[in-house]
């Protein structure tokens, strides 16, 4: 894929992401401000114009649109059309490989856990809950706990997570089918109108959804998938998550995630070794607390010059480090680059809404 980044002041065109990179996962830092944002979504276009798939899991109004084209980016409104992936029912495979019901069951309460840190005794009966819920031969496949599963698992312990994620268990809609993915596309998943936990809770299953689907589907025949996730840190990246997962393996089912935050500061640091298996990281204007630690990962020889370098940065530039190209010529040396937009991309931003009906 020609993924195309900012420019620099010696070479005219955009500089690229290098089709031998060891993956296309991005991770993007910067404080408010400092264009991380517009750098990101010119990202975004750039996949889509070489046929690749963009999902962006929208949570507490994370990613605001900047820099839209028309008929490219397709709004889907979650609390009005539903979660678009049905995460109770088994994916199966061309082949006829399929999850069992069990792999279903566990992978969705480890959703829930990542979100909601559960107890043992939740854990348990969120699964039992869910298995009835599955075994009823009324089940629609269009809500995650049936009517009676509902009355069997409100018991004491369990009342808490009932509580917390009322609005999901008794209101949220679940599609009968998967949202139709297209190539060249933008999906603006959008969460809101749900609390900010709840939020959270719907982009893990979210990606776990994806994740089970990698599993089960030959991507390399397809077009590769993207999947935003702006303030990641929000999410769960620990050693076990579903991005941890991704960041991993996530390049033999083409599967890819563009990670953004603010800082790494907050980071802990074994999270932080998962984090930095990203291919491409692009760090604009970093806190004072990190430009140090930033510094030394850009050029371990050069800190003081780097970390200079890093405090005079403007908005819209950043230091990329990865396998980079310039025309032919590879680099891989930290690479100082611009995003910019101009007046007229912005007067042309239209985002276009999206249903499961005109999805298809």
């Amino acid at each position: 894929m020609k993924i195309k980044l900012g420019k620099t002041d010696w070479y005219e065109e955009n500089i690229r992401v290098s089709e031998k990179a060891t993956n296309f996962h991005f991770l993007i830092t910067g404080t408010s401000g400092t264009g991380k944002t517009i750098a990101l979504q010119e990202i975004e276009k750039s996949i889509t114009n070489t046929n690749g798939c963009v999902v962006v899991l929208n949570y507490n109004s994370t990613h605001q649109w900047d820099n839209c084209s028309p008929a490219n980016i397709l709004y889907y409104p979650v609390k009005e059309e539903g979660f678009p992936f049905p995460l109770l029912r088994p994916i199966t495979a061309q082949n006829g490989q399929s999850e069992t019901p069990e792999d279903v069951l566990e992978t969705v309460v480890d959703a829930f856990h990542a979100a909601a840190i559960l107890g043992t005794a939740q854990k348990r009966q969120l699964y039992e809950a869910m298995r009835l819920t599955i075994q009823n031969p009324d089940y629609s496949g269009e809500t995650l706990l049936t009517p009676d599963a509902l009355d069997k698992a409100d018991r004491e312990d369990f009342a808490p997570v009932m509580r917390r994620y009322k609005g999901i268990f008794h209101r949220l809609r679940l599609t009968p089918d998967p949202l139709t993915l297209m190539p060249g596309k933008i999906y603006d998943i959008d969460f809101s109108g749900f609390d900010t936990l709840t939020q959270l809770l719907l982009a893990e299953l979210a990606l776990s959804w994806f994740w089970r689907y990698a599993q089960f589907h030959d991507w390399k025949r397809m077009h590769s998938i993207f999947v935003v996730c702006d303030e990641f840190q929000n999410l769960n990246h620990g050693e076990d998550s579903t991005i941890a997962q991704i960041l991993r393996e996530g390049r033999k089912k083409r599967l890819f995630l563009l990670l953004a935050t603010q800082t790494l500061a907050d980071v802990e640091q074994s999270n932080q070794v998962i984090l930095n298996q990203a291919g491409t990281r692009l760090f604009f204007r970093p806190t004072e607390q990190e430009i140090r630690q930033i510094a030394k990962l850009l050029d371990s020889q050069h800190v003081e010059k780097m970390c200079e370098i890093l405090r005079e940065l403007q908005t819209g530039e950043c230091i990329a480090k990865g396998k980079l190209c310039a025309g032919n010529v590879t680099i891989e040396r930290g690479l100082k680059m611009a995003f910019t937009i101009t007046k007229q991309e912005r007067r042309s931003n239209v985002c276009l809404r999206v249903t499961q009906k005109s999805s298809k």
